[in-house]
C-alpha cells in the first residue's frame, strides 16, 4: 500500500494470463488473472526512496460489468 504523497517508481505489475471465469445471473463476467508484482521502490513527494516493495506472484479474480460506456471492473478479489 502506498500512502498519500508517495508513489511507486516504474512498472509495478505484469499480467501473464487472463482466463474467462463465470458469468453471473446479472450478466457480470469474471476473469482469473495471474501475473507478477514487480520489485519496485516507493518514493515520497520529494523523490526520496521510502521503501522497497518485493517481487511476488499475483493471482486475482476481476469481476466486470457492461455499462453504457463499455466494460467496467466492479470488484477485484485477491486469491491466495
Amino acid at each position: 500500500m502506498v500512502s498519500q504523497q508517495e508513489r511507486m517508481v516504474g512498472d509495478t505489475a505484469r499480467i501473464d494470463s487472463a482466463d474467462a471465469g463465470a458469468t453471473e445471473s446479472n450478466g457480470d463476467q469474471s476473469a482469473v488473472v495471474t501475473g507478477a508484482q514487480l520489485k519496485t521502490s516507493v518514493v515520497d513527494s520529494s523523490g526520496q526512496k521510502v521503501r522497497d516493495i518485493p517481487a511476488d506472484r499475483i493471482r486475482f479474480i476481476a469481476s466486470t460489468r457492461w455499462t453504457d460506456v463499455g466494460w467496467r471492473v466492479v470488484e477485484i478479489k485477491v486469491l491466495t
